[in-house]
């Protein structure tokens, strides 16, 4: 194989390189996909949602193919990263990105929902890390996602923030010790703020139909506290990891990137 350099060959920040995208059926996961098949490389969509990863593959292209996951299941991700290797021949790079979230209070947080949480999103995260890490031979990149419910609190969202808050610990604990065993596999974080998702339109849209107002004004308030004074697109979440997964980034480990408006910073 030609090198990016060589004539006819595929260019962009990320040829030549196979990434795994958790989640990567819709919001963020789909913008990183697009993103990622646009700057030339060969990406999984690696999704529960078995409609939703089809149709985010089919939408980016023929170098976007879909494969299932079960994020909190060990079996799962050791069949998709052998499938992955089966036809792609390597990993180079994992946005974890899959996650369950339904808004909880303390008081309303059964251990059951407690669990649920962690299952995909933190258990998910570091199943993901440790099962790529394994097979990434080439040194790579890892993104795992946070949010900015673990830097701030948000009682109303209790165990996505715990969850959350144990990628964000995690991720600086793997990234060092990649660094140790001299591995070439960096770990960082990107933490999203509001998101404009499609899930997000939906919610603004029964939120406006229950309060008797417009999805305009919910997301008015919403962003209120925003020095931006807007939610992010998901695109604008996808180039920031896009960033970390390139090499652009090869000097950047055991980092966090707020993707917030800045919101933390008030």
């Amino acid at each position: 194989m030609k090198t990016a350099a060589g004539v006819g060959a595929p260019r962009g920040r990320l040829a030549g390189k196979v990434a795994i995208v958790t989640g990567g059926g819709g919001g963020i996961g789909r913008a990183t996909v697009k993103r990622f098949v646009e700057e030339g490389a060969s990406v999984v969509v690696a999704e529960f949602d078995r409609e939703a990863g089809m149709a985010s593959a089919s939408a980016a292209g023929d170098a976007a193919v879909f494969m299932p996951l079960d994020a909190g299941d060990e079996a799962s991700w050791r069949a998709l990263v052998a499938e992955t290797m089966t036809r792609f021949g390597a990993l180079h790079i994992l946005v974890n990105n899959a996650a369950f979230r339904i808004p909880l209070t303390i008081e309303e947080t059964t251990l059951e929902l407690w669990h649920s949480n962690q299952r995909v999103t933190s258990d998910g995260a570091f199943l993901g890390t440790k099962i790529a890490g394994e097979f990434m031979a080439e040194g790579g990149s890892i993104v795992n996602i946070a949010s900015l419910g673990a830097f701030v609190g948000l009682p109303a969202s209790f165990p996505y923030s715990a969850a959350k808050g144990a990628v964000r610990a995690m991720s600086r604990s793997a990234a060092l010790s990649f660094a140790a065993e001299k591995r070439r596999i960096r770990v960082n974080v990107i933490a999203p703020g509001g998101t404009l998702t499609e899930a997000i339109q939906q919610q603004m849209q029964r939120i406006a139909d229950r309060e008797g107002t417009t999805p305009e004004a919910v997301l008015a308030k919403v962003v209120a506290d925003v020095p931006l004074k807007r939610m992010a697109a998901p695109r604008e979440l996808a180039n920031a990891i896009l960033f970390l997964a390139s090499d652009e980034a090869s000097f950047i480990t055991g980092a966090e990137l707020l993707v917030d408006g800045g919101a933390t910073a008030t």
